[in-house]
């Protein structure tokens, strides 16, 4: 049965559509059904703008007036009236029962889970999640630099990663790049192979063996080159000669010779080789020829070429022991702080945030039906998971066995993704397991291949503009990395894979849509390429404003911060310089909307940081100077005299009353603009107050690392978009700006690339299963090649895909600036892309004109949404004293999380509570209270536990002549839990109960065959195992 849908959605088919279309298809069934439906995406604003669109369809399929109408009618059999009816009374039950309407994120559902089962899983139920990684690798590294006076290795490490940053260029004071380099231990592979990679460094004195060992190897393989290069020399003074006499002097064979007698391992090059094969040791007329002969007849070449050959047979160890040893320290540096946050977490009593799909993925490896999985899976029958491009090894190892099992039981579940779209790499998404693993995983039995193959974001001649660059590019990079690689890299590479299929059809066929490319070099016309490019961008949006086109229409796209600054501050200027030129040029950045770059929050921060260091003239003169660039600002008075004279009440406060406090203040409410600024600041502190103790001197320093959050504002803002190519993704705009196309394709300089390497082909390396290798061209000569150049390949393919996504982002223009380098032949940026596809289509002549095709159309068609907006014009800033009033008397009802609806579940549970008959009323009114039953429900449960009470031997089960373990965990000699649903025990007699609520398993019987096997183990003379299916119900023996 087909009934698990790969949706391969394209940028702009409507993948947000079938994702809703699915839901309501399967919640329609009846109004509590959606319960049962989990939708996953990876974004919480991704989550909410699902839920938005559910409840739009909803009540618009109530009112009969929305498009997917005959296609639900079609599918479900019903007819427009039923259809309406359904909907809304779909509707009324989500908006009553909001709790349930599970469309979540992929971290906050495995968290749920986690929390669930603290207690099963050995962890203290009030555990704390710490979503700030970042601070916590900066306590422990701060720690960790407190300590290292008594560990001579760690000085040792810190040295050598202090001398590798200085010979960067970079400085001496190595903490925020071991913070950097910390980031490490949440990638993926390293945190599936900890223990692998690290278990054998805390053994002591490992790590200086290995290193030792390492290091005399090298020094052998040098050793053997110098004795073959003490030969060539002996020959040389035997016949008085030096690398001068032979031909090209140092650049020649004397050259090479000097190197090998130097124990050095470098590649001969074409000159060596023309000596021994064609004979060309000397120049013609050279008075040294007869002696070169001479030497020659001594074994010169033979020597010669027995180092040669010993380069072509060592090198590859060699480079591969130069790569390891240079690097050594960060396999020791993370040895060493991987412990230090293993014992943070042991003392703080908290899980980070990277922790969970690790945690439930080490739970389920062993276990064919995780218990863990079992409660959880049967609540859920379907699964919708959006991007799955984006989903990551762990993540969808722990979907794996939800999903298998709700397809064995005939359910639907669906994913839909765009490899071409995958651009989240950096933090664990791989795009593999969409292209091929899922469908090893599930089967090809199961699966149902589903293409969205129509463009209905973009005009007709920007779809076919993509259609034909993107069919071309992955080509030119394969044939571009191809010349590097052997055969067996070459079959893994995956470009064309990826963007197989990747033509989109049209669903626009105006003729419409522009694409404007401009190529530019660095010349004497062109000195300053940034003053070009802003010159350039005013252009493009007066062309723009000319057209009809409003600022939200546009967004300027860019592939880092730093280029974005750069655009924000020359738009700035030019606007300033310009002066009412009749056009605006307002534009939205993440920067503009940082909280900390709004004055009323500055002011409030120096009213603060004066609060802490009251005696500081510093913050006194600082507290001044924003209260005169607040004031200026908002054409105020403002002055700090009277909040001086009440320090000694603000002392006393915590920290949100003081931030009140110092709001009523300065009045800052009374200036509408800040009002966004202002909440989103409160928000924060009380955040933080969730978490940390109420410190003002913690906060402040806190808030020095964590200055980066910004309001959120309307869509309709009159102002440009200015994001990155990654913040756009999932966003359309009518008219895209790229100003700058021409990031580079491989890992950049600055961004060094930490590479975990088999240590197969050197047996000194292979002491250790992986090792730490920086990615760098000198890799290709090492047994690490394959390695280097699969991540070749892979970020290639990022890069790529980071230009398809900001490409497609355009409704009706695009317009493209890139700086190129006419006389380069490779292929570097994805600027060289775009150049060497406009060559091929014969756009580009001799010179770099602008190359435009298509055209605008006649006026902006697509008008956005006219809803109604309300601004909020007052808040109240009264004192809190004067706001909030403690009521004497309520009735508190404290709102439990409530479990949805599945008998199968709740009857796993109320077994689970009862030891003997007599315990039964009381785990039914425990159940009513825990899943908020109704009493219509309590009487269906009753009606299936007196089906399954009926069974033979099961009343016997529950005699009280029995001792009863229920889900009690039985802890194995090689330190693993098992947890039989229930034992019990009798006269050394044991029977072991296991509770099934999906469908029938082969594993389910090997489980409990296993569960018998450890209670024979236990010393039971007599062992029986059932297993009870509740849904059916029956009862098997085993």
């Amino acid at each position: 049965m087909k009934n698990f849908s790969i949706y391969r959605a394209s940028a702009g088919s409507g993948k947000t559509y079938i994702l809703t279309y699915n839901y309501i298809r399967l919640a329609l069934q009846y109004p509590d059904y959606f319960k049962t439906v989990l939708a996953v995406t990876f974004t919480n604003k991704a989550t909410e703008e699902m839920k938005s669109r559910i409840l739009d369809t909803l009540e618009q399929l109530a009112k009969g007036q929305h498009a997917m109408s005959s296609d639900l009618m079609r599918e479900l059999r019903i007819d427009e009236k039923q259809l309406s009816a359904r909907s809304d009374a779909l509707l009324r039950s989500i908006l009553h029962n909001y709790s349930f309407f599970a469309v979540t994120t992929i971290d906050a559902f495995f968290q749920k889970i986690v929390r669930s089962f603290a207690r099963e899983i050995g962890i203290q139920t009030g555990f704390k999640i710490e979503l700030d990684q970042p601070k916590v690798i900066s306590e422990v590294i701060d720690q960790m630099l407190m300590d290292m006076a008594d560990d001579p290795q760690l000085i040792k490490w810190l040295t050598d990663f202090a001398i590798y940053q200085i010979n960067q260029g970079k400085s001496w004071d190595t903490r925020n790049d071991i913070k950097n380099l910390s980031g490490e231990l949440f990638n993926e592979f390293l945190v599936l192979n900890k223990h692998k990679v690290f278990d054998q460094l805390n053994q002591p004195n490992f790590i200086h063996d290995f290193i030792l060992s390492l290091n005399q190897r090298r020094e052998e393989l040098v050793q053997d080159m110098r004795k073959i290069g003490a030969n060539l020399k002996s020959v040389l003074e035997n016949h008085h000669l030096t690398r001068d006499d032979f031909t090209y002097k140092a650049a020649g064979v004397g050259g090479y010779i000097d190197k090998v007698v130097d124990g050095d391992f470098a590649e001969p090059g074409k000159r060596v080789y023309d000596a021994l094969e064609q004979g060309k040791w000397y120049s013609k007329g050279s008075d040294t020829g007869i002696a070169i002969e001479n030497a020659l007849t001594d074994g010169l070449a033979d020597y010669l070429s027995a180092a040669i050959d010993y380069y072509f047979k060592y090198n590859k160890e060699y480079q591969s022991l130069q790569q390891v040893i240079k690097y050594i320290y960060t396999f020791g540096l993370l040895s060493r702080i991987s412990e230090e946050i293993n014992d943070y977490r042991e003392i703080n009593d908290l899980l980070l945030i990277s922790d969970f799909p690790v945690f439930l993925n080490e739970i389920i490896i062993d276990s064919d039906a995780p218990y863990i999985y079992e409660k959880v899976g049967t609540r859920y029958k379907h699964y919708l998971i959006d991007e799955f491009q984006d989903t990551s090894g762990l993540q969808w190892n722990n979907f794996k066995p939800l999903i298998q099992d709700t397809l064995s039981a005939g359910n639907f579940s669906m994913v839909v993704g765009d490899i071409k779209q995958s651009i989240y790499r950096w933090r664990g998404g791989n795009w593999k397991i969409l292209l091929e693993q899922i469908r090893k995983d599930i089967g090809e039995d199961f699966i149902q291949d589903e293409g969205l193959s129509t463009n209905r974001r973009s005009k007709q001649n920007i779809v076919e503009f993509n259609n034909d660059l993107f069919n071309q590019a992955p080509e030119m990079l394969e044939s571009h990395l191809g010349t590097n690689l052997g055969d067996a890299i070459q079959a893994n590479l995956n470009m064309n894979a990826a963007y197989a299929g990747s033509t989109q059809q049209l669903f626009d066929e105006s003729g419409e849509g522009l694409i404007n490319i401009q190529f530019y070099e660095k010349s004497d016309e062109i000195e300053e390429p940034d003053e070009f490019v802003i010159a350039e961008l005013v252009k493009n949006i007066q062309r723009l404003q000319d057209a009809n086109y409003q600022l939200n229409d546009i967004a300027i796209l860019v592939r880092t911060n730093p280029q974005g600054r750069k655009i924000a501050q020359g738009l700035m200027a030019h606007a300033m310089q310009a002066g009412d030129d009749g056009y605006r040029y307002d534009i939205i950045s993440n920067e503009s909307l940082f909280i900390k770059n709004n004055p009323a929050v500055h002011l409030i921060l120096q009213s603060l940081a004066w609060v802490a260091n009251p005696n500081q003239a510093l913050t006194m003169a600082q507290l001044n100077y924003a209260c005169q660039q607040y004031g200026q600002r908002a054409k105020v008075i403002t002055s700090a005299e009277e909040i001086l004279s009440q320090m000694d009440e603000l002392q006393k406060m915590n920290m949100s009353q003081m931030v009140e406090t110092i709001i009523h203040h300065y009045k800052l409410f009374n200036h509408v603009a800040d009002h966004a600024y202002l909440l989103a600041f409160q928000d924060l502190i009380l955040d933080y107050l969730k978490y940390e103790k109420d410190s003002l001197t913690d906060f402040l320093i806190w808030w020095s690392d964590h200055d980066t959050r910004s309001i959120q504002v309307s869509e309709d803002q009159e102002s440009m978009r200015l994001m990155t190519v990654h913040k756009s993704k999932g966003l359309q705009f009518k008219v895209v700006i790229i100003p700058y196309c021409q990031w580079k394709l491989d890992h950049s300089g600055t961004n060094e690339q930490l590479l975990w390497c088999k240590t197969n082909g050197s047996s000194v390396l292979e002491q250790v299963p992986y090792v730490p290798v920086r990615y760098k061209n000198d890799l290709s000569q090492t047994v690490f090649a394959k390695d280097f150049y699969l991540e070749k390949s892979d970020i290639y393919l990022d890069n790529l895909n980071l230009l398809y996504v900001a490409l497609t982002r355009a409704e009706e223009a695009l317009f493209i600036l890139s700086q190129v380098n006419t006389n380069s032949r490779g292929i570097t940026q994805v600027g060289d892309i775009l150049f060497n596809y406009a060559k091929n289509k014969s756009l580009i002549h001799e010179e770099l004109e602008v190359i435009e095709m298509g055209k605008l159309p006649a006026y902006s068609e697509y008008k956005g949404d006219s809803s109604d907006q309300v601004s909020l014009s007052a808040v109240d800033d009264s004192p809190p004293a004067d706001r909030v009033k403690l009521r004497q008397k309520a009735s508190i009802l404290e709102e439990t999380v409530i479990e949805s609806i599945n008998y199968g579940e709740i009857i796993h549970w109320i077994f689970s509570m009862i030891h003997s008959r007599k315990d039964f009323a009381m785990a039914l009114d425990k159940a009513q209270i825990k899943f908020g039953l109704s009493d219509h429900e309590m009487a269906d449960i009753k009606l299936k536990l007196r089906e399954i009470w009926d069974k033979p031997q099961i009343a016997g089960w529950f005699d009280e002549r029995w001792e009863v373990k229920n889900e009690s965990s039985i802890l194995l000699t090689n330190g693993k839990l098992k947890r039989p649903d229930r034992v019990i025990v009798s006269d050394n007699k044991a029977i072991v109960i296991d509770y099934k609520t999906g469908a029938r398993s082969e594993s389910h019987l090997r489980q409990v065959t296993e569960y018998k096997n450890i209670l024979g183990e236990m010393g039971y003379d007599h062992v029986d195992g059932y297993l009870i299916y509740l849904s059916e119900p029956d009862v098997l023996g085993v």
